[in-house]
């Protein structure tokens, strides 16, 4: 399976997770994530409850499901249906 960076902004985001096959699976970075999901806009480790949910409803709405991956700073989004 080949990773790879799903864009920097949400829209970009949103159109790779529309383009994904079962099986796929794309990522955000932490600092990506800190652009548009971060409460304050600028601490990419802050992840408050409704910032997880506005990225697991995200990936609901594509099929996918993310996982947050601390070591490496990244959110995986995976295609499962």
């Amino acid at each position: 399976m080949t990773d790879y960076h799903a864009g920097t902004g949400e829209a970009d985001l949103e159109h790779t997770l529309s383009k994904l096959q079962k099986g796929d699976r794309v990522f955000i970075t932490f600092d990506d994530y800190a652009q548009y999901h971060s409460p304050s806009g600028e601490e990419p480790d802050e992840f408050d409850d409704i910032s997880k949910l506005a990225l697991a409803n995200l990936a609901l709405v594509y099929g996918c499901v993310p996982k947050l991956e601390y070591a490496e700073r990244r959110i995986y989004f995976s295609k499962i249906i």
